[in-house]
């Protein structure tokens, strides 16, 4: 039975609709009608986009970022920013080929990425960690060809890049398993 007035939103169109809403934070955003009239049917744009496009909000939203997770401070990209493993040896920033800053990307690439390797409840563990420590600049992800001997680990090619102390340059690599044992 279909009430009237109903919008009718499948599983896949709420995958879509939680990905693109977790995109947006603290902007005031709504649910449209897909205008290109394809798969997914509904989409998630930001208000002043919909009044500009012409489009008829169906819910508006308001995504905020959650309360409980600590700010972190903003992390400039700069060639001679060094990221410091292991007995001072030194990577350029620029040497990494994935960089996650936000609890989201964590959640969406990281957490997955080290579910595979070490299970769940580890991968919880360090999604956890990430969120609750504002000394974490972001996770990285380094290349096999630029890895120091013996820094994989079982955590394979991501790292924790975190604040050093005062007065130390760069930010410190740890891997995941030195990360969830400080």
């Amino acid at each position: 039975m279909t009430a009237t007035n109903s919008v009718v939103i499948t599983a896949n169109d709420l995958r879509a609709l939680a990905e693109a809403s977790d995109s947006l934070r603290d902007v005031d955003s709504c649910i449209v009608l897909n205008p290109k009239g394809e798969s997914p049917a509904y989409i998630v744009v930001t208000r002043d986009d919909a009044m500009l496009r012409g489009l008829t909000p169906i819910i508006e939203l308001h995504t905020d970022d959650d309360p409980r997770v600590p700010s972190r401070p903003s992390l400039q990209l700069r060639t001679d920013q060094a990221l410091v493993f292991r007995e001072n040896h030194a990577h350029d920033i620029n040497e990494c080929d994935a960089i996650f800053t936000s609890l989201s990307a964590v959640e969406k690439f990281v957490a997955p990425y080290y579910a595979k390797i070490q299970g769940l409840r580890k991968a919880e563990e360090m999604r956890m960690r990430f969120a609750g420590d504002s000394t974490v600049v972001a996770m990285v992800h380094l290349p096999a060809s630029i890895e120091d001997e013996g820094a994989i680990g079982a955590s394979g090619h991501i790292f924790a890049a975190v604040q050093q102390h005062e007065g130390a340059e760069g930010l410190q690599l740890l891997s995941l398993e030195d990360f969830l044992a400080r």
